[in-house]
C-alpha cells in the first residue's frame, strides 16, 4: 500500500520522490523539493539501491555462462540496504551513455545490464527487485520474463500500479 513517506519510483521518468498524499485520482510526489502529480499507475515502490560487483550466486541459477563487455552505468552498495527492493530501469537512456545502435543491440545491452544486476541482487540478498522494463510492445519485458525463468527460488509478476511497465521479483 502506498501511502505518505513512502519511496517510489515514476514509471517512464528517471525520477524517485516520496509520497506527500495519495488521494483516488493521482498520488503527489515530492521530487527533488518539487510537487509532482501522478496517476496512480505510473508508481512503483522504490528504495534508493544502487549496486556495483562481479560475483555471481551459481545455486540460483539453473544454467547459464553469459558475459559481456558493453559500458554498463556505474553503481554503488550500501551494506545496510542487505534484504531491501532493487530498482532496475532498464530504458536504454538509463544504462548506456552513447546513442546510435540498432534495436537489436540495444536490447542485448539492457538484457545484459539486467542479468548482471540481477545476480548482484542474489548476491547482496535482496528480497525483492523491481525491473522497470516500460509498456512499449512489451519485447523486452518478454525477454526479461525468459531469463527470469532460468532461475529457482523467486516469484515474478506485474509490479503493483505498474500497469505492465515494470516486473516486481520476489527472491526466496
Amino acid at each position: 500500500m502506498i501511502k505518505p513517506g513512502t519511496k517510489v519510483s515514476i514509471l517512464d521518468e528517471n525520477a524517485q520522490g516520496v509520497v506527500l498524499k495519495v488521494n483516488s485520482d493521482n498520488i503527489t510526489v515530492e521530487i527533488d523539493g518539487f510537487e509532482y502529480d501522478y496517476p496512480h499507475e505510473k508508481i512503483v515502490f522504490s528504495e534508493d539501491i544502487n549496486l556495483t560487483g562481479d560475483t555471481l550466486i551459481k545455486d540460483y541459477k539453473k544454467e547459464t555462462n553469459h558475459t559481456s563487455n558493453h559500458e554498463k552505468k556505474e553503481v554503488s552498495y550500501d551494506k545496510k540496504m542487505k534484504g531491501q527492493v532493487m530498482r532496475l530501469d532498464l530504458h536504454f537512456h538509463e544504462i548506456h551513455a552513447t546513442d546510435g545502435y540498432n534495436n537489436f543491440d540495444k536490447m542485448n545491452i539492457q538484457l545484459d545490464y539486467f542479468k548482471k544486476q540481477f545476480e548482484i541482487a542474489i548476491e547482496k540478498r535482496f528480497k525483492k527487485v523491481t525491473a522497470i522494463h516500460g509498456k512499449g510492445e512489451g519485447i523486452l519485458k518478454k525477454e526479461v520474463r525468459n531469463i527470469l525463468q532460468e532461475y529457482d527460488k523467486i516469484i515474478f509478476h506485474d509490479a503493483p500500479y505498474s500497469q505492465g511497465g515494470a516486473t516486481e521479483i520476489i527472491l526466496l
